[in-house]
C-alpha cells in the first residue's frame, strides 16, 4: 500500500480543522484525511488577510489595488479578478514590494539576469518566511528519509537561507544528518563525498545528477548505497530520471520550487504521481501566457503563484515564467493536496528555429539522454549546418549543434541513429534544422546547474 504523503498530516496541523489546531493535530495524528473543504476555507482566510496587509503596507500592490473594492477577495475564485504581478515589477519596484522594516529582514536573495545590462531581481524573506520552507523541507524529505540516515546536498549551502542550510536545519529536527557538497564541478570529488559520507539521499541539479550517475566515478558508487535521490533546480525528463534510478537503482523523487516560491513549492511522494503542492501556503494557477486567461486542470500554460503566509516580500499572482500544468485526478496515495505534473522549464529558454515553432533542451532530452553512453550534453542554433552525411545546408538556413559528452565512445552507427532521431522531434522537423554532433569525452563539457539551449544566430 502507499503511503500518503507526510504533507497531509503538516497541512492539517498548519490550518486547523475547524480553525481548532488542537483539533486538527489529534486528527491528523489518528489518521483523519485532510479535507479539501477545511483546506479552502483555510486559503480564502489567509488569501483576505495577505491581500489586505500588502494594501496596507506595500507601495506596489497599493497602487495595483487602486480600483478595487476594499472587500476583495471574497471567494478563492475572486483571485482570477486580481492583478498579475510581472517578472519586470521585481526588478523596476523590489523595494516596493517589501511589507516590513529592513531590521526584520533575515535573507535577501538577488536573482541576476543574463546579459550585461540585466537588472537583477531581489526577493526580501524574514527569519519567519524561512521557517516556513523549513518546516516544509522536514516534512517533505520524510517521503525520502528516516531518522538516522543521512543526506548529502549538491546545491549551495554555505550562505544562511540557502537550499542546503534551510535542508540541513529542517531535517536535523528529525534526526537526518546533513552534509552539503555544492554544486557538482568535478564527479571524482563528488563521489568520494557520497562513499565517505555513506550518503542515504541525495539532493541535486538532474542534469548534474545525470552526469554523476553515468561517470567514470559514478559507476563505482554500489548499488543500493544510495536509496533516494531527490531532483530540484531544474525541470526534469522523463530519460533522466529512469537513468539515474537504473545507474544507482535507486529511488527518484521531483521537487519544484523557486526563489519566488520560498525554495519549497511542491514534491512527490511515494507514489510518483505527482508533485504536491504546499497549499497551506501557496496557490498555483494555470494560464493562458497570451491572454491571461485561467486555465482549467490539466491544460499547460504559464505556472502562476500567489504567496499565502509569506509577511516580508509577499506576492499575489506572479507570472512564474514556468511552463506546466495543475492534475485533474488526485494523487493515488489519497491526499486532497493538488499535484502539479511535471514542470517543463521556463517559456522565455524555448527558441525559434522558424516562425511559430519553438524547441526547448527538454524537447532534446528523451531522445539524447535515452542513449546509455550519454553523460551530459549542450546544444546551440547556429547559422547553418550539416548534417552527418556531410549535405551542403540551403543558404539563410539554420543549423542546430549538439555537442555530447559520453562515458565511452559509440561505433558510428548509433551516432547516426541519434541524429536520425534528433530530426525526428517534431519541432527540428518541421524547421528543417540540419543536424551535427561532436563528441566530447568524458569531463570536456562544462556542467551548468541549469541546461539552456543556446541561438547564436541571433549575433
Amino acid at each position: 500500500m502507499i503511503p500518503i504523503t507526510p504533507l497531509d498530516e503538516w497541512t492539517a496541523r498548519r490550518i486547523g480543522v475547524g480553525g481548532d489546531a488542537q483539533k486538527a493535530a489529534k486528527a491528523a495524528s489518528s489518521g483523519v484525511p485532510l479535507s479539501r473543504s477545511d483546506l479552502e476555507h483555510w486559503q480564502l482566510a489567509q488569501l483576505r488577510e495577505v491581500v489586505a496587509w500588502s494594501r496596507d503596507r506595500s507601495p506596489l500592490y497599493r497602487d495595483l489595488y487602486e480600483h478595487l473594492p476594499p472587500d476583495t477577495p471574497q471567494r478563492l475564485s475572486d483571485l482570477g479578478r486580481l492583478p498579475f504581478v510581472q517578472q519586470e515589477d521585481l526588478r523596476r519596484r523590489g523595494l516596493d514590494f517589501v511589507c516590513v522594516s529592513q531590521s526584520d529582514i533575515a535573507r535577501v536573495v538577488t536573482i541576476r539576469t543574463s546579459g550585461s545590462t540585466g537588472v537583477a531581481k531581489r526577493l526580501w524573506f524574514t527569519e519567519d518566511d524561512l521557517e516556513l520552507t523549513i518546516d516544509h523541507f522536514r516534512h517533505g524529505m520524510r517521503a525520502l528519509v528516516q531518522r538516522g540516515q543521512r543526506v548529502l546536498v549538491f546545491m549551495p549551502g554555505a550562505i544562511p537561507g540557502s537550499v542546503g542550510d534551510l535542508l540541513n536545519r529542517g531535517l536535523a529536527r528529525d534526526g537526518v544528518e546533513v552534509e552539503v557538497h555544492g554544486f557538482v564541478n568535478d564527479c571524482g570529488p563528488a563521489v568520494q563525498h557520497i562513499l565517505e559520507f555513506e550518503a542515504d539521499c541525495l539532493v541535486g541539479v538532474p542534469g548534474q545528477m545525470l552526469r554523476l550517475a553515468r561517470s567514470r566515478a559514478g559507476r563505482t558508487v554500489p548499488a543500493g548505497r544510495v536509496k533516494a535521490v531527490l531532483f530540484s533546480g531544474d525541470y526534469v525528463a522523463a530519460s533522466l530520471r529512469t537513468a539515474v534510478e537504473d545507474a544507482w537503482d535507486c529511488s527518484v523523487f521531483e521537487h519544484y520550487g523557486s526563489t519566488e516560491t520560498g525554495l519549497g513549492g511542491a514534491v512527490q511522494c511515494q507514489a510518483f504521481s505527482g508533485l504536491h503542492i504546499r497549499e497551506a501556503d501557496l496557490i498555483f494557477e494555470v494560464i493562458d501566457r497570451r491572454t491571461g486567461e485561467v486555465l482549467p486542470l490539466g491544460e499547460t500554460g504559464e505556472l502562476v503563484v500567489t504567496t499565502l503566509t509569506r509577511r516580508g516580500m509577499p506576492l499575489i499572482r506572479y507570472r512564474t515564467g514556468d511552463s506546466g500544468k495543475l492534475l485533474q485526478r488526485p494523487c493515488v496515495c489519497g491526499s486532497v493536496l493538488r499535484c502539479l505534473d511535471r514542470v517543463q522549464g521556463r517559456l522565455q529558454d524555448a527558441v525559434e528555429p522558424t516562425a511559430g515553432v519553438r524547441l526547448t533542451m527538454a524537447d532534446l532530452d528523451e531522445t539524447v539522454y535515452g542513449a546509455g553512453w550519454v553523460v551530459a550534453f549542450s546544444a546551440e542554433l547556429v547559422q547553418g549546418g550539416a548534417q552527418v552525411s556531410g549535405a551542403t545546408p540551403p543558404e539563410g538556413s539554420s543549423g542546430l549543434m549538439l555537442w555530447v559528452e559520453v562515458c565511452a565512445e559509440p561505433p558510428d552507427v548509433e551516432l547516426k541513429a541519434m541524429i536520425e532521431r534528433i530530426e525526428m522531434i517534431p519541432a527540428v522537423r518541421r524547421s528543417g534544422l540540419q543536424v551535427n554532433m561532436e563528441v566530447v569525452p568524458e569531463g570536456g563539457l562544462a556542467s551548468p546547474a541549469k541546461r539552456k539551449l543556446l541561438d547564436s544566430r541571433r549575433g
